[in-house]
């Protein structure tokens, strides 16, 4: 089929199922690499990538990126060649209908044929990133593509900053906007620069973690912190940029959704790098975002946290409870919509989900800093409610698994502060460290929530007349809180099984012999058996 010469016949329908075939069987080349030319020949040209039919070159992107993903190592010896081909290609053309309606909103309106074009630039950043070409090489051939861009964006940055202070991606009123008025001329000048951020991120998508790989400690240019080497000076630019389009235009969505898809890509470019631009990034997503913009962004965090761990917490330390407050700002609200209560209950999710991934980065000591200790408790009852509100189950179970994480953490101090001495948990209070090997800090005030308020929910709530034991997601639930009882167990020893054998099961009016043996079964019972014992011990209680 490559050599016949099958893909030149001029209907449309031929090269289409040409590159549709190759993609299919991209393993043949692996064998047969002598047939790479002849099929890297038919995209650049006409037949893929600038055929004249749209359907066809659209499909041609996505078609190149896979050809490229599944072949990245073998194609080494085309790069320069495809990239010479295809720079006219490696443009973006943005724009909006003729006529834009009163209720038109940009940060809603898709653009397909771009979302496809993302495609071919990730594919540039795989040729481009291999591991076989030189870094200088590499520098070259990223600074050809980028360069460009990074003009155009400067250029749209001079334009954009004429733009009223109060316009933003809303038409909002009146019979609409039509082409040529000064409106519609702003609205597309800033679509166009959310492309155009977009495809820088597309192309540092295609590079792979300089944390990660072997190449950056071999390629990198000497004396380059982060390890980035030579192309790290050109993602540099990239991120600046990006961070003076968010302050020129942060109040509109489509260019926080930019700049954070674009940091999303630096950060694995840049590695370490990318730190000192956070800061400015941060503060600048937050400042105007929207719940759902909220609900993305909480997971970039968790992003930043998992990559960097330790390295980050100087950075998180004062970005913490700014963001926290933002979440409860927007969870405070009474929903206006049935939209609107959705994207509440994602919001919940990703909160719990951040604040959990804090602690499985190492990250928790954050939570009890000198700047944000004092909220300590504000972010704990926020997790106790969730916890506590079985209407969303699931969202119950991620509350209770940080209660878990918290008591692993913090269980072992006593009343005053210090660790509780017992021999049943010495293995707990043997010095724990944190990830970045510092002994992990005290919480504040957590003793006495523990014992007032964790204590009280793991039995208040399966207690609940609506906690169903039928149900599977709720015996997760019930698993979780049984494995909180025994960590409190572990951590506390004999003074939580005293604790609840004299002072809170006689205050819920339990049985003297039955509070006895539920003691006796927490203290000798493993996980998995307190487990089976403390789901028979609630479907009694109720019964």
């Amino acid at each position: 089929m490559c050599k016949s010469g099958v893909s030149a016949f001029p209907h449309p329908s031929v090269s289409a199922n040409f590159f549709e075939i190759a993609c299919r069987y991209a393993n043949f080349f692996e064998i047969r690499p002598d047939c790479i030319p002849d099929v890297l020949e038919a995209f650049v040209d006409a037949r893929g990538l600038h055929h004249p039919i749209s359907a066809n070159r659209t499909r041609a992107w996505y078609l190149f990126w896979r050809f490229t993903k599944d072949l990245k190592s073998k194609l080494t010896p085309y790069v320069q060649t495809v990239l010479t081909s295809i720079q006219d290609v490696l443009t973006v053309e943005a724009s909006l209908p003729p006529m834009l309606a009163p209720d038109f909103d940009l940060s809603t309106y898709k653009d397909q044929v771009f979302e496809t074009k993302t495609y071919l630039f990730e594919a540039v950043g795989l040729l481009i990133s291999q591991d076989s070409i030189p870094a200088q090489q590499q520098f070259e051939y990223l600074s050809a593509v980028v360069n460009p861009f990074l003009t155009e964006i400067q250029k749209s940055l001079e334009a954009c900053r004429a733009i009223q202070q109060s316009a933003n991606g809303i038409v909002g009123g009146g019979d609409g906007v039509a082409e040529g008025s000064p409106r519609h001329r702003d609205l597309e000048l800033v679509w166009t620069l959310h492309h155009r951020l977009m495809a820088l991120g597309s192309i540092a998508k295609g590079f792979p973690d300089v944390m990660n790989s072997k190449k950056a400690g071999s390629n990198a240019a000497p004396g380059a912190p982060g390890s980035g080497g030579p192309c790290a000076q050109i993602f540099k630019q990239v991120a600046e940029i990006t961070l003076v389009a968010l302050e020129t235009l942060s109040r509109f969505e489509v260019i926080r959704s930019a700049a954070r898809f674009t940091f999303g890509r630096l950060i694995n470019c840049l590695g370490q790098d990318v730190q000192p631009y956070l800061p400015t990034l941060i503060t600048g997503l937050l400042q105007e975002c929207s719940i759902m913009e909220l609900v993305e962004f909480l997971p970039f965090m968790g992003q930043i946290a998992h990559k960097f761990k330790a390295t980050i917490m100087s950075i998180l330390n004062g970005l913490f409870f700014p963001l926290v407050q933002k979440v409860f700002l927007f969870l405070n609200q009474v929903p206006s919509g049935t939209d609107e209560a959705m994207a509440l209950v994602e919001l919940r999710k990703s909160y719990l989900a951040f604040l959990m991934g804090l602690f499985s980065s190492e990250l928790e000591n954050v939570l009890v800093t000198e700047v944000n200790g004092q909220h300590l408790s504000l972010v704990l009852q926020s997790v106790l409610h969730y916890a506590q509100d079985i209407t969303d189950i699931p969202v119950s179970r991620m509350a209770f698994g940080i209660l878990l994480k918290a008591v692993n953490t913090w269980g072992s101090q006593g009343e005053s502060g210090g660790s509780v001495t017992n021999g049943d948990n010495a293995t707990a209070n043997g010095g724990s460290l944190a990830g970045n090997g510092a002994t992990k800090a005290e919480a504040p005030g957590f003793y006495q929530f523990m014992y007032e308020h964790i204590v009280r929910i793991t039995f208040e709530v399966p207690m609940k007349p609506n906690f169903d034991l039928q149900d599977g997601q709720s015996m997760l639930v019930l698993g979780e809180i049984a494995g909180l009882q025994k960590a409190m167990v572990l951590k506390q020893g004999d003074v939580f099984l005293t604790y609840l054998s004299q002072v809170y099961l006689p205050s819920i009016n339990c049985p003297a012999d039955l509070a006895q043996e539920y003691v006796q079964a927490l203290g000798q019972l493993d996980a998995k058996q307190f487990k089976k014992y403390f789901q028979a011990f609630i479907q009694k209680s109720r019964s």
